[in-house]
């Protein structure tokens, strides 16, 4: 009976414990819901001042489970406002709008819902007119410095070229025009230092940074006469240097064999000295540049001819691609008449002549030349060392044909006409291998359309 009463006890105890459990699991508290993580601090905020009304914004993303970003702003002594919410995995954002010259402060921080992270590092910017960079400075010639730097501004009206004057002095030298990033300072001094600076200015007198400073100084000036020699395509092309100064250009009313397009006689004057080739242009110096030869008359050292005026301008673009930093080209028709005339006022660059007397001494023409042309440099030079200035082949230049001299440009520049200017005609000086001797005549000159090619014609060029 007792084991009876102990099974029975261990059987309440059984059903006891189940009830309790059951029960426990009835009473068990509402399960409360866990608090979203926020996502990391974005943070390297930057601010970069892009324009005049334009900041503009990137930070590093540091969370991958945020929903976006909200950027707040701050005018100095002013109250955080959020100007921007950008989407996820967004680092960067432009502010624009804003006031010139104003400072902003910014912070940013993520957002997933509800919650946020803390703010990134604050950091401040001011909308400026952005200064140019990478300003250069290079010595062009004797008399000539050529500026260039970078565009950074999107909103500037011009830039402002500054030049040192002395004892931390700075002058301005020249406004050029929106969007330009050049500029070439001539009238220099040769053997001389000069330092740049370049600002650029905008609307109610704004101006911004100056980039840095730069510096180069002009070569030595040469004498008249002296020569350099260049290596282009493999091949040597030698020129003399025509010194700065003044000439009349044309001829005197009673000079002997005469034309009328010769006047009225005037006043050129070179501020600059310029090189000129020594001789004409050789078709070995023609093939070299151009793989081709289109002179009739054929030989390495004779004048190319069967030239036009256009072929030239071909010619010029790939010697100039070879060697960009020259600036070969034709010479204008003042450059040619005062290089052939080298100091002299007579008809000849050897003097009178007025029974031709001396023309064979100096040039290949319908006397003495044989119906044909001759290899280059045979003949004497002028004062200024420079061959075949008259006879041997006409020589392009690189002016319009006028008719007269009436308006002509008075500082040495090719006096053109802008429109279909390669259709137009233009002058060609010196005579040829088949001219009479008054055409060989310091002031002649003959009007040639631009696309005529003959073996009587050819060329030579300068560099400035």
């Amino acid at each position: 009976m007792k084991k009876l009463h102990g099974l029975m006890t261990v059987l309440y105890l059984v059903i006891a414990l189940f009830w309790f459990v059951g029960c426990a699991e009835d009473i068990s508290p509402t399960e409360v819901p866990l608090e979203p993580k926020p996502p990391n601090d974005p943070t390297n905020l930057t601010a970069t001042p892009k324009s005049t009304t334009c900041i503009e914004l990137g930070w590093e993303d540091n969370s991958t489970d945020e929903q976006g970003f909200k950027i707040e702003r701050m005018v100095t002594g002013g109250s955080w406002e959020v100007v921007q919410s950008v989407e996820e995995g967004v680092t960067a954002y432009s502010d624009t709008g804003l006031t010139v010259s104003t400072e902003y402060h910014y912070q940013a921080y993520a957002f997933n819902g509800e919650v946020a992270s803390g703010s990134s590092n604050e950091v401040s910017a001011t909308p400026l007119l952005l200064a140019p960079m990478n300003l250069t400075a290079k010595a062009k010639s004797v008399s000539s410095i050529e500026l260039d730097w970078e565009d950074q501004s999107t909103d500037e009206l011009g830039f402002i070229v500054e030049r040192e004057m002395g004892s931390g002095a700075w002058g301005e030298v020249k406004v050029v025009p929106v969007d330009s990033h050049a500029y070439t300072d001539a009238g220099l001094t040769d053997q001389t230092l000069y330092s740049y600076r370049v600002c650029a200015y905008g609307e109610n007198n704004l101006m911004s940074d100056y980039s840095s400073i730069q510096s180069a100084t002009t070569p030595k000036q040469p004498s008249a006469g002296d020569t350099e020699t260049q290596i282009i395509s493999g091949v040597a092309f030698s020129f003399a240097w025509i010194p700065p100064g003044s000439f009349q250009m044309g001829s005197v009313n009673h000079e002997q064999d005469r034309d009328r397009d010769e006047g009225p006689l005037h006043t050129v004057t070179f501020a600059s000295g310029f090189w000129m080739m020594t001789t004409e242009v050789t078709q070995m110096q023609w093939q070299a540049v151009t793989d081709s030869n289109p002179s009739y008359r054929k030989g390495d050292n004779l004048p190319v001819e069967c030239v036009s005026w256009n072929d030239i301008q071909l010619f010029e673009d790939k010697l100039n691609s070879s060697d960009s930093g020259k600036g070969y080209c034709l010479p204008s028709e003042a450059e040619w008449e005062y290089a052939c005339r080298a100091g002299t006022r007579t008809r000849f660059y050897w003097g009178n002549d007025p029974n031709y007397g001396e023309v064979g001494n100096f040039a290949w023409y319908c006397s003495n030349s044989g119906n044909s042309t001759h290899p280059v440099g045979k003949k004497r030079q002028n004062a200024w060392g420079l061959y075949d200035m008259s006879g041997n082949v006409w020589e392009w230049c690189e002016d319009s044909y006028h008719s007269s001299y009436n308006g002509a440009p008075e500082d040495g520049r090719a006096w053109i006409v802008p429109e279909n200017f390669e259709h137009y005609d233009h002058v060609a000086r010196g005579g040829s291998w088949g001219s009479n001797p008054e055409w060989c005549r310091s002031a002649q000159r003959v009007r040639v359309n631009s696309d005529f090619k003959m073996g009587h014609f050819g060329f030579r060029l300068v560099s400035r």
